[in-house]
């Protein structure tokens, strides 16, 4: 009966009042019922309202803490702060889909943090068709409307013409936070100037392949698209990078290196080698080399799918290429839509990976000995990508006829071997000795390396600082009593803002011993035992096409004569010879009348050789 009049009392108008706390006006007195009525007697409301209180108050007390520990479990299944979730794209104006845009416009990306300014990474955005876009001008800006500098920009803002009826991919791939946060995933915005848009996707799956499974025309047409997208700027592939160009970037440039790795899946309206005549109509990109992909706003039409990975944010190096085969002859085969999706365009990405010296070297045999008669190897050298692992994306493999003394170059790269008989300076040394065939790896002869003194050189740089050469053979111009041996010269180049630091060493091809002269050179020295008197550095770029910029250090004023020469240890050329004083000195070596090959150069301070270095010439 209590709790019934309790919950009468509770429901009526004059409720609010049952949640008042006990007060010590209340006093506690014996109830009195009216006779047979159920009722309490006017004497007894008074009483009965303050148990009916306490009561309430007691429950409304349980209610509360039970109210506080939903909202702390609601707190815990919250999604986590944007900032926990990482740098993303939220919004983008025009949307994804947005039809009949304006041809004078701009393109806003709205970001869930705060960017960082202090580096380029904030303007990576990448658009297509290329050709059908004129940008005026990029801003950070803290509102649509508000671009002022100093503030604390969520959004980039691009003012655009447009050209009429055209549909247009945005690709943001990259960006950075102020808190050092960078975007988890690519944002794509797909619109149109024309009235209507396509609803149409195209989806397949990426997935990773690898070279040896291509057959040659698979190879021969990758390389030509590599050189064709090399050619007109849409990146070098890894191989053919400039091995210099990490120490020499620009500090916008280098602030993008290493980090922003993706994928961007293309249909071309077209497929020819020569990039002039593609036309990229649509476009996606992912952070991964596999799993599923979408394009969405596909109009009808014929398309070829490619795709591109790209090393790092800056998207200058390509380290995988891909394009659509459905019949597996070698051959880009185009898809087409109309009327409706096309799914299963699954496409491989074939990876341009390291290897070691000895990977290839059956391989070159096989292409040498259909060269030439009896080959035997002379000179193993890594052309491009060395690591300080003893990998290397290219390698060159030099012959000598044992019948005929003619001599053959085989160059191989991720794609296959190429081979070249042109290069005069090719030449083997007068008394060299061949090769043996049970020669340690490069990788091991690395690993030599940094067990004495390499290891503790290497600790202090990055490894985009640094440059390595690989290069195996009997050179006995390099060294004064090892003449007899066949030995690894490796030689790296940590190169930093304020300074060049080398460090070269000469491994026994067959024994794996150090091999150090009586009276060596600072280049063999190890940096624990001698500091470098004069400082030679390493040649940029390196390898080169047309000219080379060649930096030393002096530490007084002394006669310098600065020379380049050949295999066969002929001088070139002869680029300084006169005194200079102490200091940081430049000196170029135009070589637009020499043919492609191996150099080196040498300096010499008061008449005594000091350093020299190998170049290569493409």
């Amino acid at each position: 009966m209590y709790r019934s009049e309790c919950l009468k009392r509770r429901r009526s108008p004059r409720a609010p009042t049952l949640f008042l706390a006990p007060s010590r006006r209340h006093r506690i007195l014996p109830v009195h019922m009216a006779p047979d009525s159920g009722a309490l007697l006017p004497s007894s409301r008074r009483i009965f309202s303050t148990l009916c209180t306490a009561r309430l108050t007691f429950r409304l007390l349980l209610m509360k803490k039970m109210s506080t520990v939903l909202r702390l479990l609601s707190l815990l299944l919250l999604p986590l702060p944007s900032v926990a979730q990482g740098l993303q794209v939220v919004s983008s104006i025009p949307e994804p889909g947005n039809a009949g845009v304006a041809l004078e416009d701009t393109v806003i990306f709205e970001f869930n943090q705060i960017l960082n300014l202090n580096t380029s990474s904030w303007n990576t955005a990448v658009v297509f068709p290329r050709s059908a876009l004129s940008i005026q001008s990029a801003e950070a800006c803290v509102a649509p409307d508000r671009c002022i500098a100093g503030d604390e920009p969520r959004f980039i803002r691009y003012v655009v013409t447009h050209n009429a009826d055209v549909d247009y991919t945005w690709i943001y791939f990259f960006a950075r936070s102020s808190d050092g946060h960078v975007l988890s995933e690519p944002y794509v915005l797909t619109y149109t100037t024309a009235a209507t848009i396509s609803p149409h996707r195209v989806s397949g799956v990426l997935s990773s392949g690898t070279p040896a499974s291509l057959h040659a025309g698979n190879r021969s047409l990758l390389r030509h698209l590599a050189r064709s997208m090399q050619d007109n700027g849409l990146g070098v592939p890894v191989f053919a990078a400039d091995s210099m160009k990490a120490a020499k970037a620009s500090p916008s440039s280098h602030a993008l290196q290493g980090e922003g790795a993706h994928t961007r899946v293309l249909l071309l309206d077209d497929f020819w080698l020569d990039e002039r005549f593609w036309d990229i109509r649509y476009a996606t990109a992912t952070l991964s080399d596999s799993g599923p992909f979408e394009i969405r706003h596909v109009r009808d039409g014929t398309y070829w799918p490619l795709a591109v990975r790209y090393t790092d944010a800056s998207s200058t190096e390509i380290e995988a290429l891909g394009f659509y085969d459905a019949d597996a002859d070698g051959e880009p085969d185009p898809i087409t839509v109309s009327g409706g999706h096309v799914s299963g365009v699954d496409l491989t990405l074939v990876p341009f990976t390291l290897s070691n010296a000895r990977t290839h070297v059956d391989e070159a045999y096989t292409e040498a000995a259909a060269v030439v008669d009896d080959p035997s190897l002379y000179i193993i050298y890594s052309i491009s990508g060395a690591r300080p692992s003893g990998e290397a994306y290219t390698w060159g493999y030099r012959f000598l006829s044992g019948t005929t003394g003619e001599m053959v170059t085989v160059v191989i790269d991720p794609l296959g071997p190429t081979i070249d008989t042109t290069q005069l300076l090719s030449l083997i040394e007068e008394g060299m000795s061949p090769i043996p065939g049970d020669f340690i790896d490069s990788r091991t002869a690395l690993e030599i390396y940094k067990t004495h003194g390499g290891a503790d050189f290497l600790a202090p740089f990055r490894p985009n600082n640094l440059t390595t050469t690989i290069q195996g053979g009997n050179f006995r111009s390099r060294t004064k009593d090892h003449k007899d041996r066949v030995f690894w010269w490796i030689d790296v180049v940590a190169r930093t803002g304020s300074r060049t630091e080398a460090l070269t060493q000469r491994i026994d091809m067959t024994t794996g011993e150090v091999l150090v002269d009586t009276d060596d050179s600072p280049t063999a020295i190890q940096p624990s035992e001698q500091p470098q008197i004069h400082q030679l550095g390493r040649s940029y770029p390196n390898p080169f096409t047309t000219h080379t910029t060649i930096p030393f250090v002096l530490n007084r004023a002394a006669p310098v004569r600065l020379e380049v020469f050949d295999l066969l240890g002929r001088r070139i050329d002869v680029l300084i010879d006169q005194v200079l004083p102490p200091g940081s000195h430049e000196a170029t070596w135009h070589a637009l009348d020499q043919p492609a090959g191996l150099y080196y150069y040498q300096l010499s301070v008061d008449q005594e050789p000091a350093l020299n270095r190998p170049m290569i010439r493409r």
